[in-house]
């Protein structure tokens, strides 16, 4: 389980200065993409640094739907943009599903990637994704409490 020290810290930054001019004069925002799955919308009500931060300053969706709701087709299609019969990705594991099944060079990260933006994974990828080098990625980040068995050569940072 993560501590509420080290989840606050996936959102607090405290500067010493201001961003730097070359961040400033960037016209391009920054993105942040927080995927859950498997969360009913009433724990919203028990994350209150969700609520207070993220949904108050952020972009909410109220009316949303997703198409195949398990983990893995849900994930690949954020990652994707594509409904399941377009992506290949119907279940959770092989051989209909799983990281295996995506095709991941052309992705959300990839493509922001490609123009000019650093990318950054917290968390679990994709079922199956253990045996994968995910492309897309500057860095993929784990937490020592997060289930990851077998991790993967890619994994760079341990929080």
């Amino acid at each position: 389980m993560i501590s509420p020290e080290d989840a606050a810290t996936l959102f607090r930054v405290e500067l010493d200065s201001p961003a730097s001019d070359i961040r400033l004069n960037n016209p391009r925002p920054n993105i942040i993409v927080i995927m859950t799955d498997d969360q009913p919308y009433s724990t919203i009500n028990y994350m209150p640094t969700v609520r207070n931060e993220l949904m108050a300053n952020g972009a909410v969706f109220e009316h949303m739907l997703t198409t195949t709701p398990l983990c893995s087709p849900s994930r690949a299609s954020m990652l994707t943009g594509a409904y399941a019969h377009n992506h290949g990705v119907y279940t959770n594991r092989p051989p209909d599903g799983g990281a295996g099944k995506l095709r991941d060079d052309a992705t959300l990260p990839v493509w922001l990637q490609q123009s000019g933006y650093r990318t950054t994974y917290f968390g679990k990828y994709i079922n199956e994704y253990e045996q994968l080098e995910p492309r897309g990625y500057s860095t993929m980040v784990w937490h020592p409490s997060w289930p990851c068995l077998n991790l993967p050569p890619w994994t760079r940072i341990r929080l």
